[in-house]
C-alpha cells in the first residue's frame, strides 16, 4: 500500500506541474511510515529530492519517531520532506530533538530551511 500511496502522490505531482507549469515549487512531506531504503521512498526520489539528501548546510538522518517521552530506538527516519530541487533550495534539514518535542508527539518535528529559486 505504501508504493500505491507513492504512485498516487506522483500522479498528483504530475497534475500540479501540468496545471501550473514545470517551474512550480512542490513540497511533499509527512509521516510516510517507510525508511529511506524502502521502495515507496525510492519511487518518490526518482521525481523529487529528499531534503535529507540535498541540504546544503546540515542534515539529520536519525530516527524521527519514538515512544512519547522516550529516546528513539530506531536508526533511520520514517518522516520525509521532498521538494522540486530545480525550484527549491534546501539549506538545512533537522529534527527538533528537544525534550519538549520528545514529549509532544511520537515523532520529532521535521524542520527544513528552504528558499524558492
Amino acid at each position: 500500500w505504501r508504493e500505491d500511496n507513492s504512485r498516487q502522490i506522483l500522479e498528483t505531482f504530475n497534475k500540479i506541474l501540468a496545471t501550473y507549469g514545470a517551474e512550480t515549487p512542490v513540497f511533499i512531506m509527512g509521516d510516510m511510515n517507510a525508511k529511506p531504503s524502502a521502495a515507496s521512498i525510492k519511487m518518490l526520489a526518482q521525481k523529487l529530492s529528499n531534503c535529507t539528501s540535498v541540504a546544503k548546510i546540515s542534515r539529520s538522518t536519525g530516527a524521527s519517531y519514538h515512544k512519547v517521552g522516550k529516546n528513539p530506538t530506531a536508526s533511520s527516519p520514517i518522516d520525509h520532506m521532498f521538494v522540486t530541487e530545480k525550484t527549491v533550495t534546501v539549506y538545512t534539514h533537522k529534527l527538533d530533538t528537544s525534550n519538549e518535542a520528545k514529549m509532544s508527539s511520537d515523532h520529532y518535528q521535521l524542520i527544513c530551511d528552504v528558499s524558492l529559486n
